[in-house]
Formats: structure tokens, sequence, C-alpha cells
């Protein structure tokens, strides 16, 4: 389940739940502000509310992730069991804690994606500005090869390198 590095270290990268509409969908989509409430941080990846193209990046330095897997098959929420349970034979593997990033998007007469990423947490978000900084450098990169995506273009999300702390 869990991908290894060059240096044998667990790669911080622990899972990706993407779900999305198909292409085919003549859909004009009301997107809102990227700023919803209980992020820990937003990235509007270059777009605005509104607009025919639409990106939205956010980070929740959560905790309890192994828990939270391993209970998703008897969650009552229908969008978390229905996209968390195929993580939960995993869950035994996975961190205690990770951080969770949310990458969606949308392109009107288009497509519309949602990325939910977790990656192991390797340091405190909120109060070490360099491990921040590192996260949120990943998530803005990851964010815009998602938006190309969206836009009709290519996209290659960058992997995440292991932190380094200073």
């Amino acid at each position: 389940m869990r991908a290894q590095g060059k240096s044998g270290n667990l790669d911080p990268l622990v899972a990706i739940v993407v779900s999305f509409y198909p292409d085919s969908l003549p859909l004009i989509f009301n997107n809102g502000k990227c700023d919803l409430g209980s992020a820990s941080h937003f990235d509007a990846l270059d777009t605005r509310a509104g607009g025919t193209l639409y990106a939205c990046a956010l980070v929740f330095p959560g905790e309890r992730f192994r828990s939270f897997v391993a209970q998703a098959p008897n969650s009552t929420a229908p969008g978390v069991k229905e996209s968390y349970s195929a993580l939960a034979p995993y869950a035994a593997s996975l961190p205690e804690e990770a951080i969770g990033v949310v990458v969606r998007g949308s392109r009107d007469y288009g497509r519309r994606v949602n990325y939910v990423m977790f990656l192991k947490k390797e340091g405190d978000f909120l109060k070490d500005a360099a491990y921040a900084t590192y996260v949120k450098d990943w998530v803005h990169a990851a964010g815009i090869e998602i938006k190309n995506y969206l836009d009709n273009g290519s996209a290659r999300i960058p992997p995440l390198q292991p932190y380094k702390a200073n």
C-alpha cells in the first residue's frame, strides 16, 4: 500500500482518493470562494470564484488518520463510507496522524475533479514555518498540475520528497 522511496524510507504521500465527473456532462459549475473555514491553508491556484476554470487547494493538518480509515466502512456519512472504505484493509500500515490535502476544481462544460491526498505528518504544520512552506509549495505545484488537466492539458503531479528538517 505505501510507496517506498530510493532511500528505503516510506514516501510521505500515504494515500490518494480521486473522484471526478466525466468530460461528457455539459454543466456550468457554481464554485464558491476557496476558503473553507476549517482548512489551515488554502490556495486559489490563480483562479477565482465563479470562473469558467476553477481550482482550489486546501490543507488540513489532521489527526487520527489510521482510526478514521479503519472506521470508514462503518461510517454513517455516505461520502466517507464510499470514498475511504477501500483503504480500511490497509489501516494498520497507515500513520496515525496525517495531513489532508484537498485539490478540487472544475471547468465549465467539461471536467470536475476532487483529489484528497494524505501526507505522512513529518512536522507541525501550524508551528514550524519551514515544514509549512514544504507542504504549501508541494500543494501549490500539485494543484497547478491538476488545474492544467482541467484546462484540457496534461498533468504531472510532482513527487513529494521526504521532509528534511533544518
